[in-house]
């Protein structure tokens, strides 16, 4: 008698877009969302543009009209960022220390969720 073994692979399926995914508007989409909330700022204030495959945004903070720029890459549905001083670029916020965010683009909104030391901290919708 012969025993056969059947093994089976299953997968997980995301609904949700992923980087390899994002249309230009939607990496500049995020990334606004993304600096929104992290950095307590409203998402109307932030403009973008794409650099390469990545997306810049920057803000005039109305408080004292300080200008900031960011940088976000994508890397699954993860958001890593960097800032711009002057006339160079600070690291990539990729750090084992260093705060997750992570995006899910729908149909109707992007959501913004940032954890820290496997503690949710944020989590905030967009809708543009």
């Amino acid at each position: 008698m012969k025993k056969v073994f059947i093994f089976v692979l299953t997968g997980f399926v995301s609904l949700s877009t992923n980087a390899q995914s994002l249309s230009d508007e939607q990496k500049i989409n995020v990334c606004k969302a993304a600096m929104a909330a992290i950095m307590f700022q409203p998402v109307d204030i932030i403009s973008g543009t794409t650099h390469g495959s990545n997306a810049r945004v920057s803000y005039m903070r109305v408080s004292d009209n300080q200008r900031f720029v960011y940088e976000c890459r994508y890397e699954g549905d993860r958001v890593v960022w960097r800032t711009q001083f002057g006339s160079s670029w600070g690291r990539w916020r990729n750090d084992a220390a260093d705060s997750v965010i992570r995006y899910k683009v729908s149909s109707e909104k992007i959501n913004i969720t940032e954890t820290v030391d496997s503690m949710h901290m944020i989590s905030q919708d967009f809708t543009f």
